[in-house]
């Protein structure tokens, strides 16, 4: 059980999560992911792939693809890069980034980045805290994270900042900060009753 603390992972690769997109109304991506990272203590890398019109997954190859990909990293992540630009071909030595012409536009991200790097690496402020119920999620994966990932959607594309709390942090809320609770199925009693606490204050 040890292994599975967050305390004890470094870095997660978000390979589940959709390619950033706009689809149905609703923005797509890894948001949620780079926000559970910033609350364990993880970096999160997006090597999320597009789906394309034949309904299969592929790297994404154009600008404007790459673009939204490198800019969620920059702002939710703190990171610039396109992880999957380094995958090989299966053709020789050479990998992604060296058979396509996206070097030269990434180049103009990475640099950018590297000039403004001080704005993109501070914390979440947000009085919107989106209730990560460990029970839930760990008894009814799907369900449990799917409600998680459909809040971060609608606060995403609603442009409200949020962060991720689990109960621990429910003690630390100040007043007027506002708690959105996905999912209680398998909440424990203490939850229940730090979540009456909060209420109250």
């Amino acid at each position: 059980p040890s292994r599975c603390n967050p305390d004890n992972c470094d870095f997660i690769f978000a390979e589940g999560s959709p390619h950033i997109s706009f689809a149905n109304g609703k923005i797509e991506g890894c948001v949620d992911a780079f926000k559970f990272g910033e609350r364990f203590g993880y970096q999160v890398f997006d090597t999320s792939w597009e789906l394309n019109e034949e309904n299969k997954y592929v790297w994404p190859t154009t600008e404007s693809a790459i673009a939204r990909a490198m800019a969620q990293s920059m702002v939710y992540g703190g990171i610039c890069g396109a992880p999957y630009t380094v995958r090989s071909i299966k053709n020789g030595h050479q990998n992604v980034l060296e058979d396509t012409p996206i070097a030269g536009f990434m180049d103009k991200y990475f640099h950018y980045f590297g000039d403004h790097f001080p704005i993109y690496n501070l914390p979440s402020e947000s009085n919107v805290k989106l209730l990560y119920v460990t029970e839930s999620c760990l008894a009814s994966a799907a369900h449990g994270f799917n409600l998680i990932r459909a809040c971060s959607r609608e606060l995403v594309t609603a442009g409200i900042p949020y962060t991720i709390v689990t109960k621990e942090d429910l003690q630390t809320l100040s007043e007027g900060q506002i708690v959105i609770v996905p999912e209680l199925s398998y909440a424990d009693e203490e939850t229940m009753q730090l979540l009456k606490e909060t209420g109250a204050r």
